[in-house]
């Protein structure tokens, strides 16, 4: 099983660090993700490593990923806002919005929206996050940093350093440098 390197935003990965982002929303996933409902287990043990985009650029730590959900974009929004924490502290849904191409036809008075027909992207992934390690010392990529996501071969490691049971622990990669 290979691990993955994920490059978000550094307000996200903030917010998934401090346990408030429950959710992660991408229009791609990997294909060694097991998509669907009660399919979690099939995806743990994996490590999603996060590359916080300008104006960090580092890896900034990893998370461990739980069911993978394929739902209509206009649903996500309306049922998934809480885990992606929607509406607080700069997560603001139209970046959503733009993100997953959608277009508001109308906004009701109590703020739900009906989205344009044609939609750019239909359907979403919807990863659940289970758990997350923030490194104490942030890394330096060695390659091209990834849009989306890339695959790291098996067998590598990442250096960096993180706090287990107030110990510090080392996990080691050749595609960072310190």
């Amino acid at each position: 099983m290979s691990d993955i390197l994920m490059a978000i935003k550094p307000k996200y990965a903030e917010l998934i660090y401090q346990d408030k982002k429950l959710y992660e929303i991408r229009k791609k996933i990997p294909k060694v993700f097991v998509v669907g409902e009660g399919n979690g287990c099939k995806n743990r043990g994996m490590k999603v490593y996060l590359y916080e985009s300008k104006p960090v650029q580092r890896i900034t730590g990893y998370i461990h990923i739980g069911e993978i959900l394929y739902r209509e974009t206009s649903d996500i929004l309306r049922n998934y806002n809480d885990g992606l924490y929607i509406n607080r502290d700069g997560c603001d849904i139209d970046d959503y919005e733009r993100y997953l191409g959608l277009e508001v036809e109308y906004e009701y008075s109590w703020g739900e929206r009906r989205y344009k027909e044609g939609e750019r992207y239909r359907f979403a992934y919807i990863l659940q996050v289970k758990e997350t390690i923030k490194f104490i010392l942030p890394m330096v990529l060695k390659i091209r940093p990834p849009q989306n996501f890339i695959y790291l071969k098996e067998g590598v490691e990442v250096v960096s350093q993180r706090k287990e049971d107030g110990d510090i622990v080392k996990d080691k990669n050749s595609f960072i440098r310190e």
